[in-house]
């Protein structure tokens, strides 16, 4: 069984399900874990989410394109009410000169020619038509989100190179059937320059994902999505073995590679050692997903940190919840009954959890 990934994990949670002794609902939580095909349906990442939500969607692997492996993942509730959507992370390019034989469009690379764009006319011009483009949505308004691009800038500089990150929300409105819906859509863009070739940028989104709900829903749902969102953790071991594909692309090893079964064919000579550079670029990455879980929680309101006292761990869940029980297997239940207690079941082991704040 892989490894679960280390590090302080922050925790979501779960649908409303249960009701307990006339108190109202309480909130669930379970580990979904999202498995990698192309690499012998290896962990690579684990989200806590509603017990009844659907999950589809996983890892997208792109021998064409530099990234290679991105997260491309929707999930929602049974009704399709409520969602939180990854959208892909796509890597682009552009030189003032241009690039020879490289038109606008293509790929230079392994990176889309493209103009860079701020967050707010990344999302339009190039994310919405994309991905919701067939219902014709309305932008609402956009927001810079500066805190954030301040959490994760340090997180992914490089030496030899200049990097700049902006961070924005764009709401959007659009109908899907019979029902109306906004969707708050979070891009964080990166632009990467090497200053001995000041005039050629590689740029795109480190961040891309989107919250769903009813009109008028948004707002109130936004605590849970960003739980939900804030638990999100990869696998060291599957990161690890990422990186090791993505060096031999850029030493041109793969320039043969033109397929996915070519792909998996190199992916299955890839190792589970981690390298002292790998290594710290995990914990980099690690380092921003905590960052980017505390800056979103100073956007999005109505979330409060709790300490798992198995895990030894920070958790974000939504406020307005006086009892927080966490089980050794790493189930949450939010409840309002003074009276209720999980271990009288004898399913499991439970004990509470307290507020980072008193």
């Amino acid at each position: 069984m892989p490894r679960r990934a280390s590090g302080s994990l922050i925790l979501a949670l779960m649908t409303l399900t249960t009701a307990l002794a006339g108190q109202g609902p309480a909130l669930r939580l379970r580990m979904q874990v999202v498995r990698d095909p192309m690499m012998n349906n290896e962990e690579a990442f684990r989200v806590l989410v509603p017990q009844d939500w659907r999950v589809e969607g996983g890892i997208v692997w792109r021998p064409e394109i530099s990234t290679l492996a991105y997260l491309q993942l929707r999930l929602s509730d049974p009704a399709g009410a409520r969602a939180l959507e990854f959208f892909p992370t796509l890597p682009f390019a552009w030189s003032q000169q241009g690039f020879l034989g490289f038109p606008p469009g293509s790929l230079y690379l392994g990176s889309y020619v493209v103009a860079p764009l701020d967050p707010d006319n990344f999302v339009r011009q190039l994310l919405l038509p994309q991905v919701r483009g067939q219902l014709s949505p309305a932008v609402i308004r956009t927001e810079p989100l500066p805190r954030m691009a301040a959490a994760i800038a340090p997180t992914v500089q490089e030496a030899g190179a200049v990097k700049q990150v902006a961070a924005a929300r764009t709401r959007i409105e659009y109908r899907e059937g019979a029902r109306s819906f906004e969707e708050d859509i979070y891009s964080v863009i990166v632009y990467s320059q090497v200053p001995m070739n000041p005039g050629v940028m590689f740029w795109g989104p480190d961040r891309l994902f989107g919250f769903r709900a009813e009109k008028g829903q948004l707002d109130r749902q936004a605590p849970l999505l960003q739980a939900i969102f804030a638990s999100v953790r990869v696998n060291r071991e599957w990161f690890g073995r990422v990186l090791q594909v993505r060096e031999a692309w850029i030493q041109n090893q793969m320039q043969a590679i033109r397929n996915a079964a070519e792909l998996s064919r190199y992916i299955a000579r890839t190792t589970d050692e981690i390298s002292a550079m790998h290594q710290q670029v995990y914990e980099n990455r690690r380092a921003s997903e905590d960052r980017v879980a505390e800056a979103y929680s100073q956007y999005v309101r109505g979330v409060e940190t709790y300490r798992d006292p198995f895990g030894n761990r920070d958790v974000q869940l939504p406020t307005g919840y006086n009892d927080v029980w966490v089980s050794r297997g790493g189930e949450y239940i939010l409840a309002n009954d003074p009276s209720f207690n999980p271990n009288a079941s004898g399913t499991g082991t439970w004990q509470r959890a307290d507020p980072t704040r008193q």
